[in-house]
């Protein structure tokens, strides 16, 4: 049972009748790197697994936690070929967003 106030940290399924077909017609993404912020959950994390999906390589940017390293694992083992890696940055905290920019 699920009482008020109870939050679910785990990436929804995405549902939707378009999406599927979004995804499947996107170009071959290949040679490109995408650098997306929030992809622990919602449109973050959909975002990184349609550019995997399609050959892209993707940097995930998302504050250091288990929610970040479980949608890195979550993302390779659905794509063990894709090009997929994190790189921890808070997006309140200016020298943190600088560090992740050196990275990248």
């Amino acid at each position: 049972e699920i009482g008020m106030g109870t939050a679910f940290s785990a990436p929804l399924e995405v549902k939707s009748r378009i999406y599927g077909k979004f995804v499947e017609n996107m170009p071959d993404l290949s040679g490109k790197v995408y650098v997306i912020t929030g992809t622990t959950t919602g449109t973050g994390n959909a975002a990184a697994r349609a550019c995997v999906k399609r050959g892209g390589n993707v940097v995930m940017l998302n504050r250091k936690s288990e929610r970040s390293d479980k949608a890195l694992t979550d993302i390779k083992a659905e794509f063990p070929n894709g090009i997929v890696q994190h790189i921890d940055c808070d997006l309140m905290d200016l020298a943190s967003v600088q560090r992740a920019a050196d990275r990248i």
